[in-house]
């Protein structure tokens, strides 16, 4: 209302759904990154929860721009990118977000990661295509230098582009320090380790991510495929 706003913390124990805590915050909006930060450090204080040294950066960092959108267009459009399965589809759409949003972070990150699979396939295997990969590679790093969408688009892009899964795996590696309960980041760290030979870290991280969205077919299918190529690992996945 106004410049004010209020925030709602919530803890629930999934298990038993029962409510543990809740505390509203009112804050005047005259900085929406220092809010973000006073409220992690009051809310994890309430919980008794500790922020690891990664967080504590993160959180005293205040990014040139945000990690979202304040364009209703361009929000907009970035669901129905999220949404859709078909690739081009959506790498058309992303650059539509970013044209719409220069500095929509988040968004930036997406179209390098939907252009560096594309460069797979033969219809996108050209430099020119190669070249507009690494541009928005390099707007996702000056955005974000540092920081967990830079780094999982930089591991997307050595998973697809070049192929060069151990590169890969440093950078999802560094952005889940960052971001531990990434969904993402563990889904991509699964299928770069499967595709190492890595089969109890591909399981775990698998796991784990399905744990986080069990709804997400991609994890599930890369799940499934590793156990059915594996057999053995299913003494290790229990009731998966």
């Amino acid at each position: 209302v106004g410049n004010k706003v209020r925030v709602t913390g919530q803890l629930i124990d999934t298990r038993t759904d029962q409510h543990l805590w809740a505390k509203a915050f009112d804050r005047d909006l005259a900085d929406v990154f220092a809010i973000q930060a006073e409220l992690a450090q009051e809310i994890t204080a309430a919980l008794s929860a500790a922020i690891s040294p990664q967080e504590k950066d993160q959180l005293a960092k205040r990014p040139a721009v945000s990690m979202v959108t304040v364009n209703p267009a361009a929000y907009e459009r970035y669901v129905q990118a999220r949404a859709t399965t078909n690739e081009e589809e959506k790498e058309t759409i992303l650059a539509e977000v970013v044209a719409l949003d220069p500095n929509f972070t988040q968004a930036w990150a997406d179209l390098a990661g939907r252009r560096a699979f594309l460069y797979q396939g033969p219809k996108f295997h050209t430099p020119e295509w190669l070249a507009k990969t690494k541009a928005a590679l390099d707007t996702t790093a000056r955005l974000d230098p540092g920081g967990p969408s830079a780094l999982r688009a930089q591991g997307v892009y050595h998973l697809f582009a070049d192929h060069d899964f151990e590169r890969a795996a440093e950078f999802f590696q560094r952005a889940q320090l960052l971001q531990p309960n990434s969904e993402e980041t563990l889904e991509h760290l699964g299928y770069v380790y499967r595709r190492l030979g890595r089969w109890p870290e591909s399981l775990i991280a698998l796991r784990q991510a399905a744990k986080l969205n069990p709804n997400y077919w991609d994890t599930n299918r890369h799940l499934a495929g590793l156990l059915a190529g594996r057999p053995f690992l299913s003494v290790l996945a229990g009731d998966d």
